[in-house]
């Protein structure tokens, strides 16, 4: 659509978030050394730039999109920074000097196939052997469900609520799940899932989230690496279109929406 001279491109980011999962309960991920050495290794701009080839995504670090009003820059201190050869030190100090082999499970989705082909190759650079097991979706929905993935590519998408996210991503109540496939729970941060989905007050919403949010980073249950972008081609004739961050252009709005769609001649 970029290229072709009869239309418009526009671009919104969506609700959603795409990653590379550890399970926990995994014997080798749930030693975090291995698994900040596995984040350390991943340059997630890389990731982000050759999965969305197009520029139909963006780099995002964080377990909420872009899009949503728990993102907040000052949390990416919790992201580690890019260090393969930090990394190999972690692996070793781990008693995996000589290297290790892992199990990665995507579905057949073009752009999970294409970031997990990638964070093999990066892998394999600090010794970690990387086996892709690309099945249906139903087939990793009962991997989920019988706890039998070690890494995982993944992807979320909802609201701009940060519960659709990382409320999700840490709540006992969705382990197995597409939601929760980390394996992570712990009674004082569902506590503070349940608070924060129950809270009324936003500046204190913002408040919880922000801790849920620094608590899987410091855990370290996955590497979060992009936000989607919708893209819709549009005839040049068209305008005053509103593009929202999900599947919907609004076309009409209600008075005083302010949206006003007309075609000039």
């Amino acid at each position: 659509m970029r290229d072709n001279p009869n239309l418009v491109l526009s671009q919104a980011a969506t609700n959603s978030v795409s990653y590379l999962g550890f399970n926990l309960s995994d014997p080798v991920l749930s030693d975090q050394r291995v698994r900040d050495a596995i984040a350390m290794a991943i340059d997630r701009q890389q990731v982000a730039d050759g999965v969305y080839t197009n520029g139909d995504g963006a780099a995002s670090f964080l377990p909420v999109p872009l899009t949503s009003w728990g993102y907040d820059e000052s949390l990416l201190e919790y992201v580690p920074e890019y260090d393969p050869e930090g990394a190999k030190a972690l692996l070793a100090e781990a008693g995996y000097a000589d290297g290790l082999d892992l199990v990665l499970t995507c579905d057949t989705t073009d752009a999970k196939v294409r970031a997990a082909t990638i964070i093999q190759a990066m892998l394999s650079q600090i010794g970690i052997n990387v086996k892709i097991d690309s099945l249906s979706s139903t087939e990793v929905t009962d991997r989920y469900l019988n706890n039998t993935v070690q890494l995982f590519i993944n992807g979320q998408s909802g609201s701009a609520d940060p519960g659709t996210f990382v409320g999700n991503f840490l709540s006992t109540a969705k382990l197995h799940t597409n939601y929760n496939a980390f394996c992570y729970s712990d009674p004082e941060t569902d506590k503070i899932v349940n608070e924060a989905a129950a809270e009324t007050d936003q500046n204190k919403r913002v408040e919880l989230y922000h801790q849920l949010i620094q608590e899987a980073l410091e855990t370290n249950i996955g590497v979060f690496y992009a936000t989607s972008y919708l893209s819709w081609g549009l005839n040049p004739r068209v305008q005053g279109y509103v593009q929202e961050n999900k599947a919907v252009m609004k076309v009409c709005g209600l008075e005083g929406s302010g949206i006003n769609i007309w075609v000039t001649e």
